[in-house]
């Protein structure tokens, strides 16, 4: 997947009215890191087939936006603006502890519940090519990016919409984009030009940060929508 195709990916996002949803299909886990059974959803291609490899677009928060995602993934592969791809739709029960920004316990047990159960189920059930992208909006775009800083981090795009700096982790962050020698990494992020003052600023902040540590194995871009 290129970064073109998920600057699009980022667009459907954004739309707020859908005509045609698809609730895609549920996939419950019985999670070890949770103590709990959980649910998530999965949106295949139409023509889904295990003999070819598809990305995966992972969405937090999907406990209102997968609908609404999963109608315009579809119609963007139905006119070839992007790859066909798998769209994994990740309910949190209580959005505040799970995506936790500040990255105590809860937050980084999320993050093991993420890693190291959802994805290996999708890698196991379904014919995945390893590129993943997660998109993450207000808390949940925080949240991509400490996930983005762990040394196990199987994502390769991070989409961040109205992103913020209340658990201000700038230094970490200039490090990281300084020192980051993985694959190519692509890493976006959507301000609209009604986010309040303080979301403009920490989008705003980390793309001087970037400015500050280039890095050809980090493909940045920032928009205000």
């Amino acid at each position: 997947m290129s970064f073109k195709h998920l600057i699009i990916t980022i667009l459907f996002f954004q739309i707020i009215n859908s005509q045609t949803q698809n609730s895609g299909d549920i996939k419950n886990i019985v999670s070890k890191v949770l103590n709990e059974k959980r649910e998530i959803k999965v949106l295949l291609p139409t023509d889904y087939s295990k003999e070819n490899k598809y990305p995966v677009v992972y969405i937090t928060d999907a406990n209102y936006n997968f609908e609404i995602a999963s109608s315009y993934l579809t119609q963007l592969i139905k006119f070839n603006s992007i790859p066909k791809t798998i769209l994994v739709g990740i309910p949190q029960k209580d959005r505040g502890n799970e995506l936790d920004i500040f990255w105590s316990k809860n937050g980084i047990r999320f993050k093991n519940f993420i890693f190291n159960e959802v994805i290996p189920l999708i890698n196991s059930e379904y014919a995945t090519s390893g590129f993943n992208t997660i998109i993450g909006h207000s808390d949940g775009a925080e949240y991509n990016h400490l996930l983005m800083m762990e040394k196990d981090n199987p994502f390769r795009g991070f989409i961040n919409i109205s992103e913020n700096l209340y658990n201000d982790v700038s230094n970490n962050i200039s490090t990281y984009f300084k020192d980051y020698k993985g694959e190519k990494l692509y890493y976006f992020i959507a301000n609209a030009e009604y986010d309040t003052q303080d979301r403009i600023d920490a989008g705003k902040s980390i793309e001087k940060l970037f400015l500050k540590s280039k890095n050809e194995r980090i493909k940045f871009i920032k928009k205000n929508l």
